[in-house]
C-alpha cells in the first residue's frame, strides 16, 4: 500500500514547523516564541543585551533583533547564546509560561513579546 501525504496550503513564503507537542507553528510564531524565551533568560540571568551580546560575540543590535521576533537566529547564534546562557539549545523554542502573549508589530517587521 503507498503511502498518502497531505499537502497544506500556506500563504507565501510561509515556513510550517511543528512544536514538540505536535503543534503546527509558522516562521513568524517560532521568531516570537524564540525572541520572548530569549528575553526571559537573558533578564532572569540580570544580563543587559550589550552584556550578552558581547559574551555571545553578536551585534547588540542583532540581539535585539532577535528578542522582538524581527529575525530568525542561525543555529550558530543559539549555540551562542544557550552557552552564554547555560541552557540547552531547545530552551529557546519551549513553550513558557501563559503570561508571555505576543502582538503584531504596526510595521509588520515582526512580532513582541508583551505582558
Amino acid at each position: 500500500m503507498a503511502c498518502q501525504h497531505t499537502r497544506l496550503a500556506l500563504p507565501a513564503g510561509e515556513a510550517l514547523r511543528m512544536d514538540l507537542d505536535g503543534d503546527q507553528r509558522n516562521g513568524m510564531e517560532v521568531q516570537a516564541l524564540i525572541g520572548a524565551n530569549l528575553r526571559q533568560l537573558r533578564e532572569g540571568r540580570g544580563l543587559s543585551c550589550e552584556r550578552l551580546a558581547r559574551l555571545a560575540d553578536l551585534d547588540e543590535s542583532t540581539l535585539q533583533a532577535l528578542e522582538r521576533g524581527a529575525t530568525t537566529p542561525s543555529i550558530g547564534m543559539l549555540w551562542k547564546l544557550a552557552r552564554e546562557l547555560d541552557v540547552p539549545c531547545t530552551a529557546f523554542i519551549e513553550a513558557r509560561a501563559p503570561e508571555a502573549t505576543f502582538e503584531a508589530q504596526p510595521n509588520g517587521s515582526g512580532f513582541s513579546a508583551v505582558g
